[in-house]
């Protein structure tokens, strides 16, 4: 996930997690993985995570 995370921060590229089970939240913290990625990245379900990264989306093409 580390890997991911910085080889996608290298493309501006924003590492957004949701719907996380308990074991993956778990082993997040153990590794302090979401330290790195920050909680505000972390959602609950998808729909936490398209309405609040969707108004920071540019959308134009």
């Amino acid at each position: 996930m580390e890997e991911l995370f910085r080889s996608l921060e290298k493309r501006d590229v924003k590492l957004v997690l949701a719907n996380p089970g308990p074991i993956v939240v778990d082993k997040f913290h153990a590794s302090k993985f979401h330290e790195m990625i920050g909680e505000d990245r972390i959602f609950l379900t998808v729909e936490d995570a398209i309405v609040t990264s969707a108004p920071k989306m540019d959308l134009e093409p």
